[in-house]
């Protein structure tokens, strides 16, 4: 078996589902998903996994926490018998060792950021996340219907408050939209973001722009797989935007991303984004 603990927003949410989802399938085990966190989270998030067709089971883990409490009847019993393997991540290194499970129940403590953890079960997780209440057909209504349509993340509020982080900058997306401009003709442009204002102010986008925000009446996941309908995007140093792009399943799509997300290079995972997505100065 299993246990992943989820832990975070909504793109590390989905992180943490691949990656369980993706060792439960290489080793026949059943996935369990560990919601214990969101009882205490300091921000008020909230599990959004259900709102998918994901094959694993939300649990909350205080039935499991008598197994890997150290010095308990059943954490000794178990431990003894050689039942019980944790894994906790302590670094942001790609850990492929870890895939392959040795015991009966296996728990999984970290973030998993990056695409190797999940690559081999791509077809079967892009199933899976598929939002249970909507169909694409209904959501791609919203798209604008002239033009390859290109999503835009663009992340500010709290990162211009946070250093280790830090926002894009002007320059980012500027220099990803010339990029397009020389690629596409007549693209249209849904811009996401939590600074609507700043972003009709500062992006050159032209008329055939569409703005989506949490004025738009759209929850988080709801917004996320709208990203991944478009058919490029240029998305934010985000786990949100990422998966907006990975979930993208059109055959010539172009993902633009930034060549230095973070402004401390110790938060990136050396495998975060796949090879063909594009660097952007």
């Amino acid at each position: 078996m299993v246990i992943m603990k989820l832990q975070g927003g909504l793109g590390n949410q989905l992180f943490q589902y691949a990656a369980g989802r993706s060792i439960s399938l290489a080793n026949r085990q059943r996935l369990l998903l560990d919601v214990s966190s969101y009882r205490n989270d300091y921000l008020g998030r909230k599990c959004l996994l259900q709102h998918f067709n994901i094959a694993g089971k939300i649990v909350d883990r205080t039935w499991l926490q008598k197994l890997i409490t150290p010095r308990t009847r059943v954490n000794r019993l178990f431990t003894g018998l050689s039942l019980v393997e944790e894994h906790t991540e302590k670094d942001f290194t790609y850990k492929g060792e870890w895939l392959t499970t040795h015991r009966p129940f296996t728990f999984y403590d970290g973030f998993w950021q990056s695409y190797k953890y999940f690559e081999e079960f791509r077809e079967s997780l892009l199933l899976e996340l598929t939002l249970k209440d909507h169909s694409p057909e209904a959501l791609a209504k919203r798209l604008p219907q002239q033009g390859p349509c290109v999503a835009i993340h663009v992340r500010r509020t709290d990162y211009l408050e946070d250093d280790r982080y830090g926002f894009l900058g002007e320059e980012y997306y500027s220099t990803a939209l010339r990029f397009l401009g020389e690629r596409l003709e007549n693209p249209c442009f849904m811009v996401f973001s939590d600074d609507i204002d700043w972003c009709r102010q500062h992006l050159q986008t032209g008329e055939q722009t569409h703005y989506i925000s949490s004025a738009s009446g759209l929850a988080d996941y709801e917004e996320l797989y709208l990203m991944s309908l478009c058919s490029h995007q240029v998305i934010a140093n985000s786990s949100f935007s990422w998966w907006g792009a990975w979930l993208n399943r059109h055959p010539d799509k172009m993902v633009l991303r930034p060549a230095r997300p973070f402004r401390d290079p110790a938060l990136l995972y050396e495998s975060y984004y796949p090879a063909d997505w594009i660097s952007v100065e």
